[in-house]
C-alpha cells in the first residue's frame, strides 16, 4: 500500500502533469472508480456510510465542464436532468432522497464531486430557481484517504473551467454516448 502522502503526490500530481506511463496507469485506476460510486452500486452507500454527509449544494465544485442531459445510471437512469429540476420544484422529489454524491475534499476544505454531477447540476438549477439554499447527502473523501482511483477519476475527468461553480447541459447529438 502506498502511503498516503506518496498516494497524494502520485495520484493528483504526476498523474496530471505526467508523463504517457504514468497518464496510463491513472487511466487503469479509473476503470475501478465505478465501484464507488453508489448510483452504480448501491451497497457503496451503506459501505462508505461513515463518510456520508449533508452538505450545502453552493459547497459543491463540478469536475465537468459539461454534462451529458441524461442520466446513465441510478434510479433516474435515462431521464432528463431538467426533467429532475421540475420534480423537485413541485416536491415529486426531494434533494435528500438523492443518490449520494461523492466528493474529494481537498487541502483548503473545497469539496469537487467525482460521481453525480447531473445531480449536482440540477441541484443547482434547483437552487437557481428556487433561491433556496439546498442540501444534499454527499460521501465526502480526504484528498489523502480517497481511494487511488477516486483520486485518479479526478484529475483525469476534470474539466471545469469555471473553478467547479456549473456545469452546461450538453445538446444531445447523435455523437454522444450510448444512453446519454
Amino acid at each position: 500500500m502506498i502511503p498516503s502522502d506518496d498516494r497524494r503526490n502520485t495520484a493528483a500530481g504526476s498523474f496530471q502533469r505526467g508523463n504517457n506511463q504514468e497518464r496510463e496507469t491513472a487511466k487503469s485506476m479509473v476503470a475501478k472508480a465505478w465501484m464507488f460510486d453508489p448510483a452504480q452500486v448501491p451497497e457503496a452507500e451503506a459501505k462508505y456510510r461513515h463518510l456520508l454527509q449533508e452538505v450545502e449544494v453552493a459547497n459543491l465544485r463540478q469536475s465537468h465542464d459539461k454534462v451529458w442531459p441524461t442520466f446513465a445510471n441510478g434510479p433516474h437512469k435515462g431521464q432528463n436532468v431538467k426533467d429532475l429540476v421540475t420534480k423537485m420544484e413541485r416536491g415529486d422529489v426531494k434533494p435528500e432522497d438523492l443518490t449520494p454524491l461523492v466528493a474529494i475534499r481537498d487541502d483548503h476544505g473545497t469539496m469537487t464531486v467525482v460521481f453525480g454531477n447531473r445531480r449536482l447540476t440540477a441541484l443547482k438549477l434547483l437552487e437557481r430557481s428556487s433561491g433556496a439554499h439546498v442540501k444534499v447527502r454527499c460521501i465526502v473523501w480526504d484528498v489523502l484517504e480517497a481511494p487511488a482511483p477516486l483520486a485518479a477519476k479526478l484529475v483525469l475527468s476534470k474539466s471545469s473551467q469555471n473553478g467547479g461553480e456549473h456545469a452546461e447541459i450538453k445538446r444531445p447529438s447523435s455523437k454522444g454516448p450510448k444512453g446519454r
